[in-house]
């Protein structure tokens, strides 16, 4: 795997050093190219979503109010209507770990220090709170980005491959969302520890020092607890073989001891919330081994894993390939199997608001040798350039599925269509000036400013008809002007791409009165279980429109759904 010419950039020597000045450089860029779109607008606000506040809830509890009653704190940050998870004798529990918090606290600290100099309220919830804990969040993710290169390194590989694969798993997979995502979560932190488990336990094997780091993964995210027996048992074939003798048992008890030390913070919050020092606190159903959508985990638009991140099949790929070092490659595998079934089990297997899958970013680190593989395997060869090329086609893809979904361009939890996945990426121009003709529709509607909702939609629809957000608004539009032939085409594409809007639904009922069809206009609202005094009066007249108010306020209910920039 080493040569001179590997390790060469343009004649000049590749040195470990100038590989992580590359990556913190790459990282540079990625903030001022996210900061030209908008993606680091108002950071101080990154508490939001209730993944990040039940994260971070625990910092004020603990180190302001000076308990873990997190009652008031949940409903500080998500309003008083905020549902509170339900623990024994009207404890408040909450099914997002401890990890995060902990990693948070020394920027919670900072934060604080920073509202006392500069005035804000020393709340903890404030900007400069928010802030801090944000930029934390970003500084562990570079750390993890830089271990990749040095796991690279303990197999063997070269500075050059080992760049090339850390660019493409930076630039290519989710991790360049997760980077800086919207709010302050725990998938990057997760993916720094895993790097910095896999990268420990590599170096020194089954040491305290690696079962620290594992059970600092495992209380970051909890599905991480199965990454450590699969490498420990790698880590002891590696340096011992098959033979286990009381001496091997006795030098492992320090791993086993700090995988399980960090994670006692965990268990003393759950002791207190729940009354048992174990469980999964989402409850039962949460985890169903029943159901089991490998497929759509893996390919589906929904986030699947490899149709929004193809770069994870070249990655795959490359660690079955991988000749040297098999029984690391089968561990690995065997993880990420693990990973693929777990994330299977859960409820919402595309992981809801979730640029690509973001359960699997904890999985990254392992895919750094099958990307170390692809390249070593092409290098100086025709499929080498090839490969380059399909790199840099994959990353182009990722960063415009960045603006898609930072733009509001595409669904957050729902899945995307075909054409917004692949053809909306070439003309991101066209759909990017739609959404802000869309944009200026609505809140135009929102105003009762009716002309400009008029005006905007249509200009929405002429640029692009068949833009989910442009159906939208021009569907009504083109109903209440008398258009009906427009407006039902324009509500059967839209309840094509959504089939769960009742608002496209309730259109398609209205064009149905008013073209006579008041059979089929009484059975769509049947359907939608809608009943109000107008909608009754007018199905049994056969007369009139069903866009009643009770409609308008079910139409805004879908039109809030739109990222308003």
């Amino acid at each position: 795997m080493s040569g001179d010419h590997d390790s060469r950039v343009s004649g000049r020597p590749l040195t470990w050093r100038t590989v992580d000045l590359a990556l913190l450089a790459t990282c540079l860029v990625l903030v001022i190219w996210y900061a030209g779109i908008g993606y680091l607008d108002r950071p101080e606000s990154r508490i939001r979503g209730t993944d990040s506040i039940g994260y971070y809830v625990y910092l004020p509890s603990v180190f302001i109010d000076g308990d873990i009653d997190l009652a008031n704190n949940f409903r500080y940050l998500g309003g008083d209507d905020i549902y509170l998870f339900p623990g024994i004798e009207n404890r408040t529990g909450n099914i997002f770990s401890v990890g995060p918090a902990l990693f948070w606290a020394p920027w919670f600290a900072i934060g604080h220090l920073t509202a006392a100099l500069l005035g804000y309220e020393t709340d903890g919830y404030s900007g400069p709170y928010q802030l801090s804990v944000y930029l934390g969040n970003f500084c562990y993710v570079v750390l993890g980005v830089l271990c990749l290169p040095r796991i690279a390194r303990s197999f063997g590989f070269t500075p050059i491959v080992a760049l090339l694969a850390t660019l493409s798993l930076l630039l290519a997979t989710q991790l360049t969302y997760y980077i800086l995502p919207k709010s302050a979560t725990s998938h990057g932190l997760s993916f720094a520890a895993m790097g910095a488990f896999l990268l420990s336990i590599r170096q020194s094997g089954n040491t305290w020092r690696a079962g620290l780091f594992g059970g600092i993964a495992a209380l970051i995210r909890w599905q991480n607890i199965l990454f450590v027996p699969a490498l420990a048992v790698v880590a002891h074939l590696d340096r011992h073989g098959p033979r286990v003798t009381a001496h091997h048992l006795r030098a492992a008890l320090p791993f086993a001891g700090f995988v399980v030390l960090p994670l006692l913070p965990q268990i003393v919050f759950w002791q207190y919330a729940y009354g048992v020092p174990f469980l999964i606190p989402q409850r039962q159903g949460y985890l169903d081994p029943t159901r089991l959508p490998i497929l759509q985990v893996l390919f589906s638009l929904r986030h699947g894993l490899m149709s929004w991140h193809p770069w994870w099949l070249l990655a795959i790929a490359g660690l079955l390939r991988h000749r040297q070092d098999r029984r690391w490659t089968l561990a690995v595998l065997l993880c990420l199997v693990a990973q693929v079934v777990l994330n299977a089990m859960v409820k919402d297997w595309w992981g809801n608001w979730s640029f690509g899958n973001r359960r699997f970013l904890n999985a990254l680190p392992l895919c750094t040798v099958g990307a170390c593989v692809v390249y070593t395997h092409f290098r100086g060869t025709v499929g080498g350039r090839f490969l380059v090329g399909t790199a840099v086609l994959l990353v182009l893809w990722n960063q415009a599925f960045v603006f898609q979904y930072q733009r509001g361009l595409i669904p957050r939890s729902e899945s995307p269509t075909a054409t917004e996945v692949f053809s909306d990426k070439l003309r991101l121009g066209t759909v990017w000036e739609t959404q802000l003709a869309v944009n200026t529709a609505v809140n135009s509607f929102r105003r009762d400013d009716f002309d400009n909702y008029v005006r905007f939609a249509k200009q929405a629809h002429d640029l692009y008809p068949g833009y989910r957000n442009a159906l939208k608004v021009h569907a009504v539009v083109a109903a209440v002007q008398g258009e009906l032939s427009k407006a039902m085409l324009d509500y059967e594409k839209w309840l094509a791409i959504e089939p769960k809007s009742i608002a496209a639904m309730w259109g398609i009922a209205d064009i149905s009165l008013k073209t006579g069809q008041v059979e089929e206009a009484r059975r769509l609202i049947r359907n939608l279980g809608v009943s109000d005094e107008e909608t009754d009066s007018a199905l049994s007249s056969g007369q009139g429109t069903l866009l009643t108010r009770s409609f308008f306020i079910q139409y805004l209910k879908e039109l809030d759904q739109i990222y308003l920039q």
